[in-house]
């Protein structure tokens, strides 16, 4: 009976302390949802905002813009009378725009900010707070990251890095096949990849990276990994520390501490400098904001360029046309400024920018075809004006804050303007080609309005470089791993959200010349 008692009273006091317990927790668990909802808060489209869509989910959104975005797209603007169409993800206002005077918008108007469209959407930057910084302040930003691109872009840079530059991409092709057969079968999107890295770092100031294989390599697996990193839950979540986030974190912080120590030790060096990005830590621009520079050098040298130039020699391989006359063309170069003993490589290595840069025609065909197949995902923008931006005649406004998305597969694969979009023809660009040039803004490889690749002059000169040293000096064919010839190229995924290799992996099989 005693046992009864006391076991009664335990239970009771269990139930007094549960009780007061759930007393305590209710209000704050009700506080934290509270909290959660006003957080993630999805603010209402304006009556002009283009018809939102049907699908999606309160708090998340619509998901697909992440699992399926390019089905996504066209399922909207296939719905909509205007061909625009909007949506939350997370509590984002995005608006997803089609056609001509959307694109004009998208390009042209000041309102739209390049830079916040990406640092947001794409969680692979730190991100901005919710209300947008003021529009002069962003568009410094943005402006300086371009000045100081450019300056780095110019010829007399350049010029000064050019026979770099010339020597690592002959190394490294060189290094490549085995030193007593010739021969290898290369990965060259790997080492592609690896090539225009350690070129953007000689034109960017880093050349104890460029010069040392296992920094180069090093710093670029960390970039892999920050690019990687993208994650929709963090989108939706920003606080939410996602094992992506932190993978990438981690990577961003080894990469910041090697820029920082060597930007340091060149800072506190007495020698001249020469190398741009230690210029500036020299004049006093914060360390903070030349990795920053740096890493978002690295996104637009890295996300495009050694995709596009690796598809151009696997179009080459099983091209013989087009790959006859791209050596027709190298030779000729060859023949025009060599001496009558001299090496392809001592040519090469003599060869002004301006030869580079104007005596390859069909290189720049063959890339910007390859560039047009293979720009896969979308561009962004970001409304910083403050009001509401009308999308032309159409009737309908991108609201303020909201962002802009366009999937560039819109224009690019319209027969209307590329006939057979999906086939691999550099012809069309001839004069007496098959695209339409008679339409604004149809070709978007190398940005567009106000906002074109301030990259794009060594972007097309690492390329011209890398493929006319190889066709020099390699005879090749495309195969698999096994090193079984194979006669197509692969089709590649449009559904990616940016350039990748091949889903099935394919290689060169080389033989030196």
């Amino acid at each position: 009976m005693r046992d009864t008692q006391i076991m009664s009273l335990d239970l009771s006091m269990a139930l007094q302390s549960g009780l007061w317990a759930i007393v305590i927790l209710l209000p704050l668990l009700g506080g934290l949802c509270v909290l959660f909802l006003q957080f993630n808060r999805q603010t209402p489209f304006p009556d002009e905002a283009p018809r939102p869509l049907a699908e999606g989910y309160p708090i998340l959104g619509v998901l697909r813009f992440f699992s399926d975005r390019y089905s996504m797209y066209f399922d909207g603007i296939s719905l909509s009378k205007t061909g625009n169409f909007s949506f939350y993800f997370g509590k984002h206002q995005i608006v997803g725009i089609s056609g001509l005077e959307a694109r004009k918008v998208f390009f042209q108007s000041k309102a739209m900010n390049l830079s916040q469209g990406y640092t947001l959407l794409l969680a692979t930057t730190p991100s901005f707070e919710a209300s947008p910084r003021p529009p002069d302040e962003a568009l410094h930003s943005s402006q300086w990251f371009r000045n100081t691109l450019a300056s780095m872009m110019s010829k007399e840079n350049l010029v000064a890095n050019l026979p770099r530059i010339v020597n690592d991409i002959n190394t490294n092709f060189k290094n490549a096949t085995d030193p007593n057969t010739h021969t290898g079968i290369i990965d060259i999107f790997d080492e592609i990849g690896y090539i225009v890295y350690q070129s953007t770092m000689r034109v960017i100031g880093f050349n104890k990276i460029a010069d040392s294989e296992e920094l180069c390599s090093t710093t670029l697996k960390l970039f892999e990994r920050i690019e990687d990193g993208t994650s929709p839950s963090r989108i939706i979540f920003p606080w939410l520390p996602t094992p992506a986030f932190l993978r990438r974190l981690g990577a961003g912080i080894q990469l910041y501490q090697t820029f920082k120590r060597l930007l340091q030790v060149g800072e506190d060096s007495d020698q001249n400098i020469d190398d741009v990005s230690q210029s500036l830590a020299k004049s006093g621009t914060p360390i903070k904001e030349i990795i920053g520079f740096v890493l978002g050098t690295l996104f637009a040298s890295q996300v495009n360029t050694p995709i596009c130039a690796a598809w151009l020699l696997v179009y080459l391989a099983t091209n013989p046309h087009w790959l006859n006359l791209v050596r027709t063309e190298v030779d000729s170069v060859l023949k025009r400024h060599g001496a009558p003993d001299e090496t392809p490589q001592e040519t090469f290595r003599r060869l002004s920018i301006d030869v580079w840069e104007s005596e390859f025609p069909l290189i720049q065909l063959c890339l910007r075809e390859c560039i047009r197949l293979h720009l896969a995902g979308s561009t962004f923008r970001r409304n910083i004006s403050g009001k509401s931006v009308p999308i032309g005649s159409t009737g309908e406004v991108i609201p303020k804050d909201a962002y802009l998305f366009y999937l560039v597969d819109e224009v690019h694969f319209n027969p209307d303007i590329y006939p057979n979009p999906n086939r691999w023809d550099p012809g069309r660009y001839l004069p007496n080609g098959s695209q339409s040039n008679d339409i604004p803004l149809s070709y978007l490889g190398w940005g567009a309005g106000r906002h074109p690749c301030v990259g794009m002059r060594l972007a097309k000169l690492t390329v011209t470089i890398l493929i006319s040293r190889f066709v020099s000096m390699f005879q090749f064919t495309l195969c698999n791993d096994q090193g079984d010839t194979v006669a197509e190229p692969p089709m590649p995924d449009r559904k990616l959200h940016s350039p990748r290799k091949p889903s099935v992996p394919v290689k060169l099989k080389v033989e030196r010349i």
